[in-house]
């Protein structure tokens, strides 16, 4: 495990922050509850003051773990022009 793994996982958090409107959290597949991580903060004081998402930059081609290479500006799918 690599120093990208503060941008890999993600806590449990409670239900005010689940609820917040500017945090990004995600359910769990087994139901255990709302999980947060560093990067849905992050997006949440981004949109605080304006300013848009970030998204990571991964290398999933790594056979253990993906590798972090850095940031950029968050687009949905299909405004990147992605299959839908």
């Amino acid at each position: 495990m690599t120093n990208d793994a503060l941008f890999i996982l993600r806590i449990p958090c409670n239900e005010a922050l689940a609820k917040h409107e500017l945090i990004e959290v995600g359910q769990t597949a087994n139901d255990l509850g709302c999980r947060v991580s560093v990067l849905g903060l992050i997006n949440g004081i981004m949109r605080a003051m304006d300013l848009p998402s970030i998204a990571g930059i991964w290398d999933c081609d790594k056979v253990t773990w993906p590798e972090l290479l850095g940031f950029a500006k968050y687009t949905l799918p299909h405004q990147r022009g992605d299959a839908p």
